[in-house]
């Protein structure tokens, strides 16, 4: 004769262990989905950055003399690449995008950027300026420096106008002279 309380309680512990794998894969997907879409966002900045005329931008800055000369169209031209950098540091900051992810793709351009641009976003920024002006960028800057001194080859570090920026920007963050700002609620 059979035990029909043993065959529910095996039917209950089955079908507990159905809805467990079932939440399991479930959780998974969810995953998978958020990280295919947050990679195709990158992909999409990436892009954008890379475009010619967001190319053009960065390569006129970065032979940039001197930044008190900058005219009307190229400051156009650096406010578009400084929303798309500030983009990156935004969904970085706010975990949209693998933090890992976004640096390994996007590093140097943030750091030559901003190693060529500070004084002149820090003049916007003023005392009568736009005041948070750039600052994802900036905390973007700070993460890529941290970032290539953890795990990328010394030879291999962001460098422009022969001056290594990651030994640059890694001196200022030891010292504590980087500005320190809380993040907008």
């Amino acid at each position: 004769m059979c035990d029909w309380q043993a065959v529910g309680a095996i039917g209950t512990i089955a079908g507990a262990a159905i809805v467990a794998i079932s939440l399991f894969f479930a959780g998974y997907q969810i995953r998978e989905d958020k990280r295919n879409r947050a990679a195709a966002v990158l992909k999409d900045l990436f892009d954008e950055l890379a475009s010619d005329p967001n190319r053009n931008t960065l390569n006129k800055v970065y032979h940039l003399k001197n930044v008190k000369n900058i005219g009307q169209k190229l400051d156009q031209k650096i406010e578009m690449v400084v929303n798309r950098l500030e983009l990156l540091g935004i969904m970085v900051e706010g975990r949209i995008i693998e933090e890992k992810m976004a640096l390994k793709l996007v590093r140097g351009q943030p750091l030559r950027f901003w190693y060529k641009l500070e004084s002149y976003i820090n003049k916007k920024r003023g005392p009568k300026g736009r005041g948070h002006y750039a600052r994802f960028l900036e905390d973007y800057v700070i993460r890529s420096t941290k970032y290539q001194m953890a795990k990328v080859p010394e030879e291999e570090w962001t460098r422009l106008d022969g001056v290594n920026l990651v030994k640059h920007f890694k001196k200022r963050i030891e010292k504590g002279k980087w500005r320190k700002w809380k993040h907008p609620k």
